[in-house]
């Protein structure tokens, strides 16, 4: 892989977050919104991995989705997926109502000996379809 290739794939992990909500329907305010403290309460669910949990004092996912306007029921990307740990918050955050799509370049799941193929194609996946 060149330098360039991997500069440009750097900065699409730094810009993933901005753009992990690409809503179809519109948001703001409506009766499928979530206030912080109930989103935080539905990422609590015991469901998800601990070590995802644990993550959530540093990231503090349900301040982004609700920063970014995600709603139950909305249709919702995940640009650059990695691992799937916005892939998930994305999806409790939409709710059984929702759809959330997850993208990884094939270039990006061979980093780390594969272990982001890995996690999408085995574990996290199939964990992220369930309902929240």
């Amino acid at each position: 892989m060149t330098i360039a290739k991997l500069r440009t794939m750097l900065m699409a992990c730094a810009l993933a977050p901005l753009i992990a909500a690409c809503a179809m329907s519109g948001g703001g305010g409506t009766k499928n919104a979530w206030s912080d403290a109930d989103l935080t309460a539905a990422l609590n669910n015991p469901a998800r991995a601990q070590a995802d949990r644990a993550r959530d004092a540093d990231r503090k996912p349900a301040a982004l989705m609700t920063f970014f306007g995600v709603e139950r029921g909305m249709t919702a990307l995940d640009l650059i997926a990695s691992g799937g740990y916005m892939t998930e918050v994305l999806a409790t955050a939409v709710g059984p109502t929702g759809k959330v799509y997850a993208q990884n370049p094939p270039a990006f799941l061979k980093f780390n000996n594969g272990a982001y193929d890995k996690a999408t194609s085995t574990t996290a996946m199939p964990r992220r379809r369930r309902n929240f």
